[in-house]
């Protein structure tokens, strides 16, 4: 069948001979119905026949040339046979016959070809350079019939697919002629041309809107948005969001009803392109106050909300956002807003900007700012967005004869065009025509204004261009029109009601400012290390936060940037005022500033999820906008959220995640046994995840109120690492906010919101409350008060009791600890922190008490000096066994030894019945006649060592010893210091097992009841006290029962550092593993409790 079929359309091509018209005119028939297959149109193509086609076309007689074009369109749609016509130049002929033929059935199908042509872009590049669309806006004008009407408007929706297309009909007054055709009678022709005027309204300039404003063609496209017609409908839809982008039409829009035909489009909820289009005309129509109230009147602003709460379009959150805090300012529409869950939309939009903040860069998608005339972020594809990419890559060019290239003078037209005025493109005009006559002489310093590399070229910001200056271009300012609507957002506020704190940040550090010149910005990019970049130097308006940053801070010069300090507040911003308003999430702010200078904006704000979507903001995103400051201030220093703060554990995480941020707790600092083998494998860079503190926070959240990523993201991937300098800003934050918080609970409402909550709330208010009032308990008559009086520090100890070591309650409850204890300021020995290489024996061994040095070499010489004594001590023993006067236990006046101990090695110690029974009831029971060892005249001690027992044995024969490290020089020498006893020291010192001997001794203490020796030996061990001994040392303390040693060791762990505390946390949970809780709750009480009456 195919080959038959093949076999036929070879036959009819070979009958296309100009000579034999009937032939022809046959042939033409047949082909015209065959080739509405695609397969005929393919065979038709390899056998030749298009060339056949395009000879005819170009014939005289107008009838084959008429048949030929119908045959042609039909081969047109087909990828293959446009190919095969563009290399026949079968364009051109097509061209040739718009322009010289007047017949209106050859017109139309020509059009038809071409419109089907068009499909390619090859082709209508081709097309554009021979003036198609000038004719066929010129046959538009002149024609009437509407087929061939239908076929020219088709064509040119085809063919202007781009800005500059589009301008050639605005420029040949086409829309006039194409906005009447839209009122035609005629459905097909209308269906058309709304198809058409949607295209041509797509990223259309100014002067396009315009004109169809003039037509008065708006009313008749929302008329027709209103259609029954599903593609009419649909088309004319996308027409409307359009036209919406221009600000002189949107207020057209709303008068002539189109906002009530994209409001009802949303409720149809059919197309989903053409739903997100109508999503975007409403948020651009809320930009005009008179449009705002039509947008509300239709019930849009539900329908926005929900589409925002429900997460279904996540590239239109940031729009609807935009145009929600365009009714800040308005008490009726912010409520409707409220009552619909607003602020839950807007903590799930910041959370995404936070979990995404990695994937951007510091400008992109930041084009917050209340201008017109260009898309909110790059979702549709837009010119502008193309045009930011230019201008991002013409000004990294920092060659000198790349200024000269003809190529890159025209981006930097188009970027004057876009910056600034047309004053200024004529003067870079004016510019380029002086930059070819005269050559750049020796760059000299740069004007006011300008950000250079080496040298400067041209400054949007002065308004001027410098050709003494030519080099390298680095150049990111803003307007006048510009820097005034960056304050648009709080320009209505009232006065009473702003923030105290506005000032700007800046630190002119070296530190700081060379990792701001490493951080990636829009527009200015610095190749050369030795060159400044200075600040903008603009002209702003009277009120604009860049205003008063100048009035209050003169213009630094390059030479004292960092010498001369600069006083900063801790609420105030971290870049120039004027890039504020183009920071992530400026609008949400926006809206969360503005509820939080309601009277009371806790019911609102005042959440879990709230408190901790700021707070990420602040620590994880670069650069963050100072509203995100200002809502925790005001909250902060409202009386009627004060309440609400504690119980949602906002004062604590404050404290956690920005005073301590710099010191997340670090599992892979605990022991394998207490975390994820897989904690090892995180770098340093991972301090700032979430902490065991972060799931307790929004531990109770459920799926709706939180945003959560639904897949598991590498952490370095999701978070940047911290700079010092946003880390000390985050630090003045959370301290600045304590300070407020601490100062709202000295007032008498604040303390009687604190003993509420301790009296009568609940299990987790009251949890909150004991956690947080370490934090707000910061003079001594409120901790008294509430710690001591209402038994605030009983409370806090008691948690221990119940919490699990392994849970994330825990080491929030440990934090509070350690900061009332630093607060407090609980004090350990001195010696405790002597060096391990240091021992008792050093100041048994030399006459001066000498400083620790740190150095391995100091620690040698230690090693070896000791080692020396020892050897010393033994040469004297060696020499003269009985001279040591001091060793009570040689100068013994008991007579002969009479009972032996043998050891655990088989070592024997011999020593006196009668005053090992007077020092020890164990040993007076052992050797009476009621037990065994009274008949033995060797005593088997297998669990005991030589060592351990002689040091006992001489203290109870008297021998002293003394643990004290200052003891004096002349002490030592004296006949009061055993010297056998020196001598153990030393050894076990110089062996580095002085802590198994001392335990060892302390526990042949507890079990033979020589209460002085146990004595000694908790003075002992108090000396070796640090972190990888205390555990061992409490537990043998919790286990001979020696409060003492467990309370200096518990004390030793409360004068951790806090921002040390990430370290040692492990010690915390492993005491609290394997000890009885409510026994260390206890001595933890006791310790705070004695501290607090002091």
């Amino acid at each position: 069948m195919a080959a038959a079929c093949a076999k036929y359309i070879e036959d009819l091509i070979s009958k296309l001979n100009p000579k034999s018209d009937s032939k022809t005119k046959k042939s033409l028939i047949s082909l015209t119905k065959m080739t509405k297959d695609k397969d005929n149109v393919d065979v038709f193509c390899a056998k030749g026949g298009l060339k056949r086609l395009v000879a005819l076309i170009q014939l005289p007689n107008k009838t084959i040339a008429d048949m030929a074009l119908s045959v042609l369109a039909n081969c047109a749609r087909q990828e293959l046979s446009r190919r095969e016509i563009r290399r026949l130049d079968g364009i051109a002929v097509l061209a040739e016959v718009l322009k010289n033929n007047v017949k209106t059935s050859i017109l139309n199908r020509t059009s038809r070809a071409l419109a089907n042509m068009a499909e390619d872009e090859l082709s209508v590049q081709v097309m554009e350079e021979l003036g198609v669309i000038h004719e066929l806006v010129k046959l538009l004008t002149k024609t009437s019939d509407s087929d061939c009407q239908q076929s020219i408007i088709r064509a040119l929706r085809m063919v202007c697919t781009n800005p500059a297309r589009k301008q050639a009909i605005v420029d040949l007054d086409a829309v006039k002629t194409i906005m009447e055709i839209l009122q035609s009678q005629k459905p097909s022709l209308v269906n058309c041309c709304i198809k058409t005027v949607a295209e041509l309204t797509k990223e259309c300039s100014k002067e396009f809107a315009q004109q169809v404003q003039d037509c008065g063609s708006v009313k008749y496209i929302v008329k027709l948005a209103n259609s029954e017609l599903l593609q009419v409908r649909n088309s004319a839809t996308l027409s409307l969001a359009n036209l919406a982008h221009h600000a002189h039409v949107r207020v057209c829009i709303g008068s002539e009803g189109g906002i009530e035909a994209l409001t009802k489009q949303l409720k149809r909820d059919e197309l989903e392109h053409v739903t997100v289009k109508a999503i975007e005309g409403l948020c651009y129509c809320c930009r005009e106050g008179i449009n705002r109230v039509r947008v509300r009147d239709s019930s849009a602003l539900e329908l926005l909300l929900k589409i925002l709460l429900s997460g279904k379009w996540l590239s239109l959150e940031k729009k609807i956002v935009f145009a929600f805090a365009q009714y800040c300012h308005s008490e009726k529409d912010l409520e409707i807003l409220l009552n619909g869950e607003l602020v839950r939309g807007l903590i799930n939009h910041l959370n995404r900007i936070i979990h995404q903040i990695q994937s951007r860069s510091d400008f992109e998608d930041h084009d917050d700012g209340f201008t017109d005339h260009q898309s909110f972020t790059a979702d549709f594809y837009t010119d502008y967005s193309m045009r930011t990419n230019t201008v991002r890559s013409s000004f990294s060019d920092v060659s000198a004869e790349a200024l000269k290239d003809e190529t890159f003078l025209k981006k930097l037209e188009e970027t004057a065009r876009e910056v600034t005025d047309t004053k200024v493109t004529g003067r870079l005009s004016k510019f380029k025509r002086r930059l070819k006559l005269k050559p750049s002489p020796i760059p000299t310093t740069p004007p006011p204004g300008v950000c250079t590399i080496g040298q400067s070229v041209f400054s949007f910001a002065a308004r001027q261009t410098d050709t003494t200056t030519l080099v390298s271009v680095c150049t990111f300012s803003r307007s006048v029109s510009s820097l005034a609507s960056s304050w648009h957002d709080l320009a209505t506020l009232s006065t009473a009601s702003c923030p105290r704190v506005l000032s700007s940040h800046q630190d002119f550090s070296k530190t700081q400012r060379e990792c701001d010149l490493c951080e990636p910005t829009l527009g200015l990019t610095c190749d050369d290390p030795n060159s400044m970049c200075t600040e903008n130097q603009t002209q702003v308006m009277p009120g604009s936060p860049v205003g008063q940053r100048n009035l209050l801070t003169p213009p630094l010069s390059n030479s004292n940037v960092q010498d001369e300090p600069v006083l900063v507040s801790p609420l105030s911003p971290k870049v120039q005022s004027g890039l504020h308003h183009r920071s992530f999430g400026q609008s949400a702010l926006t809206l969360l500033l503005r509820i939080a200078h309601m009277t009371n904006p806790s019911t609102h704000l005042v959440n879990k999820p709230c408190i901790q979507a700021l707070l990420d903001y602040l620590r994880l995103v670069n650069n963050p906008n100072p509203k995100c400051a200002r809502i925790l201030n005001l909250l902060a220093e409202n009386a009627l959220c004060f309440r609400d703060l504690i119980v949602h554990g906002a004062v604590v995480a404050i404290h956690h995640q920005l005073c301590f941020m710099n010191c997340e707790y670090q599992e892979n600092a605990y022991p394998q046994k207490l975390h994820d083998p897989e904690s090892n494998a995180h770098s340093s860079e991972e301090q700032r995840l979430p902490s065991p503190f972060r799931k307790r926070f929004g531990s109770q959240n459920s799926e709706d109120n939180v945003f959560r990523p639904k897949d598991k993201i590498n952490p370095n991937a999701l978070y940047q690492s911290m700079s010092s300098a946003t880390q000390s800003h985050c630090q003045e934050i959370g301290k600045h906010l304590l300070k407020i918080l601490s100062n709202q609970a000295q007032t008498l409402c604040g303390k009687g919101e604190i003993e509420n909550l301790l009296l009568t709330g609940s299990k987790e208010e009251h949890k909150e409350c004991v956690l947080a009032l370490p934090l707000l308990c910061r003079t001594t008559k409120l901790r008294q008060q509430m710690l001591v009086e209402r038994e605030g520090l009983k409370m806090l100890c008691d948690l221990f009791k119940s919490l699990s070591p392994t849970g994330e309650t825990f080491p929030i409850a440990v934090e509070s600890v350690i900061v009332l204890a630093n607060e407090l300021q609980v004090i350990f020995p001195g010696n405790v922190t002597r060096k391990k290489s240091e021992g008792i024996s050093k100041d048994l061994t030399s006459s001066t008490i000498e400083e620790s040095n740190p150095d391995a070499s100091d620690d040698l010489h230690q090693m070896k000096k000791l080692k020396k004594e020892l050897s010393n001590i033994q040469a004297l023993s060696s020499s003269d066994e009985q001279d040591c006067s001091s060793c009570l236990y040689h100068a013994n006046s008991f007579g002969p030894p009479d009972i032996i101990f043998v050891m655990e090695k088989g070592d024997k110690v011999v020593a006196h019945k009668l005053l090992i029974k007077s020092a020890s009831d164990v040993f007076t029971a052992m050797l009476s006649e009621h037990f065994l060892e009274s008949t033995q005249s060797e005593i088997s001690l297998q669990d005991i060592s030589e060592d351990v027992f002689e040091f006992a044995l001489h203290h109870m024969y008297g021998c002293k010893i003394t643990p004290n490290e200052e003891i004096s020089s002349e002490m030592i020498s004296s006949q009061s210091c055993c010297e056998v006893l020196r001598k153990k020291v030393i050894e076990i010192q110089v062996n580095d097992n002085e802590l198994q001997f001392y335990l060892d001794l302390l526990t042949l203490a507890d079990r033979f009841l020589l209460d002085r020796l146990r004595t000694l030996c908790e003075k002992f061990l108090v000396n070796l006290i640090d972190a990888s001994t205390v555990l061992q040392i409490y537990n043998y303390g919790y286990r001979i029962n020696s409060p003492k040693l467990c309370l200096l060791c518990l004390t030793y762990l409360l004068t951790i550092n806090l921002s040390n505390l990430p370290n040692h946390l492990y010690l915390f949970k492993e005491l609290f593993i394997s000890n009885e809780r409510g026994h260390l709750a206890e001595q933890l009480y006791e310790i705070l409790h004695s501290h607090l009456k002091c």
